[in-house]
């Protein structure tokens, strides 16, 4: 009787050993937990805009693409971009904006006054007028049109608007190197295709938003031109701040 507890005995510590060592191993082996929460004010946390950059050269040159020739494609830019809007695609297009503006408008301005016989003088205060006026933009319109356009789509996104509008700028950068060239005539013409060709296809893609509601067709048409109006406004204020003759 002595042998057979002693034996029962070893028997359930080796049994607790084993757990022993099971429950060590399994810490070891065990991943600290991620915590996907976004803090308080979330906006101020780099985490809650990382999803917005999380796009590789594929999809910006898709999208790129997508803006130019969208006569082309069946669906709109909205619905091509599904759940995943960018915010980097739009972030450099606007930079490069404002760097090709103030570049093209001091460029404009020296080979007219050249070809005129008249002394150039640098602005210092065009490349903080480009930024002011893109980023203005591409910020103030987007909030506006979300605003407005949610009533009529209540999944809509103001993220998804920005990328929209930001996109809707790739015309402007061919359009503004074309401004070099010392021509009222060129530059007109230019800045005036960009804003309809930006027009159609902003409107392309808002539109099957106000058509599919059970609304007058004039309330539609009245907001879809305020889009265009939009466009135009800037283009004016791109030819009159940097392209206007003295």
């Amino acid at each position: 009787l002595s042998l057979s507890s002693a034996e029962g005995n070893m028997m359930n510590e080796r049994g607790r050993d084993n757990d022993d060592i099971e429950q060590s191993s399994s810490l070891l082996t065990e991943k600290p937990k991620e915590t996907h929460d976004i803090p308080f004010c979330g906006c101020l946390s780099v985490r809650y805009y990382q999803p917005y950059f999380d796009v590789d050269t594929e999809d910006v040159i898709s999208r790129l693409k997508s803006s130019l020739l969208y006569c082309r494609s069946e669906n709109t830019f909205l619905a091509t971009i599904n759940d995943r809007p960018d915010a980097y695609g739009p972030f450099w297009i606007a930079t490069t904006l404002v760097f090709i503006l103030a570049v093209a408008s001091h460029l404009n301005g020296w080979l007219s006054s050249w070809m005129k016989g008249n002394a150039w003088q640098y602005d210092f205060q065009s490349v903080l007028t480009a930024s002011s006026l893109v980023y203005g933009f591409a910020a103030f319109a987007p909030l506006v049109i979300w605003f407005v356009f949610k009533q009529y789509d209540a999944t809509l996104k103001f993220v998804s608007v920005v990328c929209l509008y930001g996109y809707s700028l790739t015309i402007f950068i061919p359009t503004v190197l074309l401004c070099l060239y010392p021509s009222e005539a060129v530059c007109w013409l230019s800045l005036l295709v960009a804003a309809v060709v930006s027009s159609v296809f902003l409107v392309r893609s808002l539109g099957p938003m106000v058509m599919q509601q059970q609304q007058p067709k004039q309330q539609a048409a009245v907001l879809l031109a305020a889009v265009g109006c939009g466009q135009l406004a800037f283009v004016l204020c791109l030819k009159f701040y940097f392209f206007y003759e003295k």
